[in-house]
């Protein structure tokens, strides 16, 4: 039983992967990437809500970017986005994906 994988259908909403012309369907947990806290000096600037330069994470099925790589496009049906770096999680019960993606296309 993949409880992740469970998880992330249940709170997810639906994507789609366009991977050397052929699209996949699955689930995904997208969320902007927020700046790093950072000291300055004496000053500790711990900023909430921006993202940093339009990039999201997303926690996905591992077969869903399990062929993909860097420049393939990603898609919300309101949003596209680009994939720059992902990473692959196994355990002996459960798997996940997490990317790094840049939205190219805003249509909220």
């Amino acid at each position: 039983m993949n409880r992740i994988k469970n998880a992330i259908q249940k709170i997810g909403t639906k994507i789609s992967l366009t991977h050397d012309e052929v699209t996949t369907h699955g689930f995904g947990v997208l969320y902007p990437v927020r700046y790093q806290q950072k000291t300055f000096g004496n000053i500790l600037n711990t900023p909430q809500g921006r993202t940093e330069n339009g990039r999201y994470t997303l926690f996905t099925e591992t077969e869903l970017l399990q062929e993909a790589k860097y420049g393939d496009i990603i898609s919300d049906n309101k949003n596209q986005y680009i994939l720059l770096w992902k990473d692959m999680y196994y355990s002996d019960s459960d798997s996940y994906a997490k990317a790094c993606i840049k939205i190219i296309t805003d249509r909220e």
